[in-house]
């Protein structure tokens, strides 16, 4: 399993992921914004779930999502999108409008494995 995490918090970067990443067993990369982690995409790296703040400047979570749809395997990858923002209500509805999770902030590592477990492929 590949996830990869988008997100300026550094703490969120340095605890919650990583420990996210090591209790699935999975390679991750951490891009600290949308345009580095489009370049991590770039680079090859093919993620099966994303976790990602929205406002992760330069470019939002949207241009990863409008990039990740431009790939191949883009309908396999699984996004779940967050963010801090008070105005978090369009962002909400942009995130249903593109068929991503969406989850307001401060992340929660229950939440974060019951998003993977729920979205892992049918064995």
């Amino acid at each position: 399993m590949n996830i990869l995490f988008i997100d300026k918090e550094k703490n969120v970067c340095e605890t919650l992921y990583p420990m996210l990443a090591k209790k699935n067993g999975a390679e991750y990369k951490i891009a600290e914004s949308a345009q580095r982690a489009i370049a991590v995409l770039k680079e090859g790296f093919v993620p099966d779930f994303i976790f990602m703040d929205y406002d992760s400047p330069p470019g939002n979570g949207m241009d990863v999502v409008l990039y990740i749809q431009t790939r191949e395997y883009g309908e396999k990858v699984r996004i779940f999108m967050s963010t801090d923002l008070g105005d978090y209500k369009k962002i909400e509805n942009l995130a249903d409008m593109l068929k991503v999770t969406f989850e307001r902030k401060p992340l929660q590592l229950f939440a974060l494995q019951k998003f993977i477990n729920d979205n892992l492929p049918k064995k």
